[in-house]
This record gives structure tokens, sequence and C-alpha cells, in this order.
């Protein structure tokens, strides 16, 4: 008898002590609105907690990083809102400069103002946003062009190579030419063509520039002379320079640098290619931005300007004006519609991103609320349940606190007598 009721006490406390756990689980479910805060809590449902986790984790990053690409594609549309503007002032300069009754000190005044304008291209070419240049494709952290005027420089060849060989071809036949438009002592525009002779093995680098300083020497070509830049290409340097137009012989295999390539007043510092992407929380992507040179410095596959390139007719018009030269003021003003549908197609382009952006940023908010919701069901409590159950578990303990307690249980005194 003793045996049954020392077994039925510790049942008792046993039963009692579970439940009690379950009140204080309750409460702290109740109190933290957590269900799920360990993995004891429900074995069964971790692997689901995590992999909701996981995904908002990826759903939150894909977010900041359209957030990011909307404020970067925002500000290249204002940039080209603003480059816009400039071609417009640019083609009322034109048609000032194009006119018969124009002065050469009116052009004169007019290349001023338009070179004022590709400087401001240039800027915004360098456009910035938290530090990084929105047009260097994929070096954002290299300013891509440098404006100065007076300067030309030859895209790709690397004349710092010592192995590369330049201008070979046919001797006493083939040449390598630079027609050199620039101001005397005097104040009054000079042109005059240099001619660097072809050798059958070609010439370094190094030696081809040493011959070309010389030929501009002799030629009489004052405060103008040739380097090998930084990056290697072929440049030319003068506070009286006006242009430089690069010309080879059909028999030349290895230029300095391509035939007709031209002054544009810039340089460029950052080649770097575009092929950043940005993607949505569908997985799909998109490559948001435009390059420097694809906008305004557009290249023919042979590294001469294409039709279109916004330096190259900018520098031109301005060159044409300063030289009085009203036809060439007309060919460049007849070559403006072209800049202004290249400039356009990359606006278009980034009022698209924007759009794509835009609907990109609202799919990923609208899956991160889905997934904020799965998450809650798994983990969160259910306060009404909670509440609930723990009426329940309070109402059980009391209960059988009080049943036991009536119990008439007696001692062994009882049966001694």
């Amino acid at each position: 008898m003793l045996a049954g009721l020392s077994g039925f006490n510790s049942s008792f406390l046993a039963d009692l002590n579970v439940t009690q756990n379950r009140i204080s689980q309750l409460n702290k479910q109740i109190t933290s609105t957590v269900r799920v805060s360990q993995a004891s809590d429900d074995p069964a449902a971790i692997a689901s907690i995590l992999a909701t986790q996981r995904d908002i984790d990826g759903a939150t990053q894909t977010q900041t990083n359209l957030q990011q690409a909307s404020t970067v594609a925002a500000s290249a549309d204002g940039a080209l809102a603003s480059a816009s503007s400039l071609l417009d002032q640019l083609r009322s300069l034109a048609a000032q400069g194009a006119n018969s009754t124009a002065t050469a000190a009116t052009r004169t005044t007019l290349s001023q103002q338009v070179q004022a304008i590709e400087q401001q291209l240039v800027a915004i070419a360098n456009t910035q946003v938290e530090g990084r240049y929105i047009f260097g494709g994929d070096d954002p952290n290299t300013q891509p062009y440098t404006f100065q005027p007076g300067t030309f420089s030859t895209p790709a060849k690397n004349l710092n190579n010592p192995a590369a060989l330049f201008d070979i071809g046919t001797p006493g036949t083939d040449s390598e030419r630079f027609n050199v438009t620039y101001t005397d002592t005097a104040g009054a525009v000079q042109n005059t063509t240099v001619s660097i002779a072809a050798t059958a093995t070609g010439l370094s680098g190094s030696t081809f520039v040493s011959q070309l300083n010389t030929a501009l020497s002799t030629n009489g070509v004052t405060g103008v002379s040739a380097q090998i830049g930084a990056d290697g290409a072929l440049q030319f340097t003068g506070s009286n320079l006006v242009s430089i137009v690069h010309t080879l012989t059909p028999g030349v295999t290895q230029g300095v640098a391509a035939n007709n390539d031209t002054l544009t007043g810039v340089i460029q510092n950052n080649t770097a290619a575009n092929t950043t992407t940005i993607g949505n929380a569908a997985g799909s992507s998109i490559i948001p931005g435009m390059t420097a040179r694809q906008i305004f410095d557009a290249r023919n596959p042979d590294g001469t300007p294409a039709a279109g390139n916004i330096f190259q007719a900018v520098y031109a018009l301005g060159q044409a004006l300063l030289s009085n030269d009203q036809p060439g003021v007309q060919a460049v003003a007849l070559a403006l519609p072209a800049v202004v549908t290249q400039l356009g197609q990359a606006t278009t382009h980034y009022g698209n991103t924007e759009n794509w952006l835009a609907q990109a940023t609202d799919d990923a908010s609208s899956k991160l609320v889905t997934l904020h919701q799965a998450l809650s069901s798994l983990r969160d409590t259910d306060v009404a349940e909670a509440a609930t159950e723990l009426t329940l578990a309070n109402t059980a303990m009391q209960a059988a606190l009080a049943a036991h307690g009536s119990l008439n249980v007696r001692s062994l005194f009882d049966y001694l007598g």
C-alpha cells in the first residue's frame, strides 16, 4: 500500500512538472511572440525556417542592389538630360557659325563657347555617384576621360611594347602622314603635313616618335611635339595645336594609329568593357549601364570615330569655327543630327533601365512580404492560440493540485492503532 502511494506521488509530480514547463514555455512564446527560438522548440520546422530565412536574405540583397542601381540610373538619366541641353546649344552655335554673315571674330567667339561645351560634356562623362564613375563600365574607379584641348591621343596602339614594330611598308612608297593645323607665333593658322617613311622591317615606338619630332621641327611646326603617353598611345601636345589628322598609305600594314584618326580634345583614360549585370528576384538580369565611350566617343572597329561620335563632332565644330572655315562649320552642322541620335539612344537605354529597375524593385518588395509571412507562420507565436492553451494548462494544473490535496492519504501511524 505504501509503495502504491509513493508511485502515485511520483507520477503526479512528473505530470505536474510537465504542465509547469509547458506553462513557462507558453508564457515565453506569448511574451517574445516567437514560437521557435531554438531547434528543440520544434525540430520538424527548423529546416523550413532556415530555408525561408535564406530566401529572405537573398531577396533583401537583391532589393538593396536594385535600389543602388536605381540611384545610378537616375543620376545617369539626369546627366544625359544635361548633355542633351548642351547639344541644343551646340546646334544653335553651329547655325550661327554657318551663316555667311558671320565674321572671323564672331566665329572665334563661338569656338570658345563650343570648347566650353566640350569641357562640360567631358565632366558629364565623368559623372560620379558615391565616388564611383557611373559611365566607367567594369572599372568605376578610373575616370573615363580627361579634357585636354590641344592633345591628340591615338587609341589601341602600345608604342611602349619593345616587341612591337610600326610603319611597316614598302620603302620609298609607303608612309604615315600627319596633317597638322596649328597657330604660328603671329597667331595665324597654318596647315602642314609631315611624313614618316615606312621601312620593310618597321620602327620601334620610340624611334618613330623621335623621327616624328624631327619632321615636325624640320617642317617648321613650332610649339607642337609628339610623345608616348602613359598608356603607350601616341600623343601630340601644344597650346597652339588646332587639329591633327593621321593617314596611312595603303601599303602600311602596322601604323601607329588608325587611318583618318583625328583629334577630339579629350584623352580616354578608361578602356574597360561594360559587362556588369543586375538581377531581379525572379532570376532575370540586364546590363543597366553604358560606358562613356559608348555614349560620347563611339568608334568603328578600326578605332576611327563613328558617325554620331559626340566628342569628335564638338571638337570639329570648334576647330572649324576657330579656323573661320564656313564650309567646315556647315559640314559639322549637317552631322549634328547623328550626334543627337547617338545621345538619344543612350537616353532611351537609361529610361528603359529605370522602368525595369522600378518593376524589379516592386517585385522584390512583394516577394519579401510573402517570405516574411511564410517565416512568421513557421516561427512566430499564434498569440490567441497560445493564450487559449495557456488558460487550459493553468486550469488543468489548478484542478490537479486541488484533486491531489483532497485525497485521503493515511500514514503508517493510522494503521498501528
